[in-house]
């Protein structure tokens, strides 16, 4: 061996441990990332299902209210129309 080899060895060792922790640091990068993209997908599929549950209660409603209303308007219109002083 020349006396140029180990130099070169210490080089090498010292890249690949620059390199080591280069890929240690972009690892812990790419965990938060991921975590961070998690949790958006999560927080939009509660979004999604809290709207979902909007959207069925209000249609569950008028599917049940629409036949009273409908049975009841003459009743609410001659109401209004003797609160509002006219005749019956």
């Amino acid at each position: 061996m020349t006396a140029a080899q180990p130099d070169r060895l210490d080089r090498l060792e010292a890249l690949v441990e620059a390199n080591t922790v280069n890929l240690a640091k972009l690892e812990a990068r790419l965990e938060k990332q991921a975590e961070r993209w998690d949790e958006r997908y999560f927080q939009l599929t509660r979004d999604t299902l809290g709207t979902a549950k909007t959207i069925i209660v209000t249609a569950g409603t008028v599917v049940i209210l629409s036949p009273l209303l409908q049975a009841l308007s003459p009743a609410i219109k001659e109401l209004v129309v003797r609160l509002m002083g006219g005749q019956g």
